[in-house]
């Protein structure tokens, strides 16, 4: 007997399998790529961040000095400011010392610039506070002398004296 088939085979067309297939593995392979990726990123940002903080203790550092810097800066003006202010009041005191009479002596004395120099000079005589007046006039940093009080205690005489300063002269003086 022959046997006769009269059914035709059917082709399976493949071409779907293969089809979704590739799409499977394309879809793996995309999705690997972008796990990887991923990782990659979360590695950079990582490292970055390690970075960011290093910088950021450095700008600390770095303000932080600058800070200084400028305090010093600022402490420098200052400085130069008041050894513009500041005046050589032993220089005055010395020198003051240096014209008493003898047997006299400086009881009270108080130098500011703008109010000048205010002296209490105790002395044996009237000519002796005189004296002492007219040497402190012949400073160069001495403008004006007055006498702002004469008293006599017992056997002594107790001047007060007023003396305007010139401030550049003096600074030309002592130093």
């Amino acid at each position: 007997m022959i046997e006769i088939n009269l059914v035709e085979k059917k082709k399976t067309n493949a071409s779907p399998y293969v089809l979704i297939g590739i799409s499977i593995i394309s879809a793996l392979l995309i999705g690997i790529g972008f796990f990887l990726y991923q990782n990659y990123l979360d590695s950079k940002q990582e490292s970055l961040m390690k970075v960011r903080t290093k910088n950021s203790i450095h700008l600390n550092e770095i303000s932080q000095e600058s800070e200084v810097i400028q305090k010093v800066n600022v402490l420098e003006r200052h400085i130069e400011q008041l050894q513009g202010v500041i005046f050589p009041s032993a220089y005055v005191v010395q020198q003051a010392h240096s014209i008493l009479p003898d047997q006299s002596s400086i009881e009270h004395y108080m130098f500011t610039i703008t109010d000048g120099l205010r002296v209490s000079v105790k002395a044996e005589s009237i000519d002796d506070t005189s004296k002492f007046a007219q040497a402190m006039r012949g400073f160069a940093f001495v403008e004006q002398a007055d006498l702002v009080e004469l008293e006599q205690i017992e056997d002594e005489y107790l001047a007060v004296f007023t003396f305007s300063i010139n401030k550049d002269s003096l600074l030309k003086e002592a130093d």
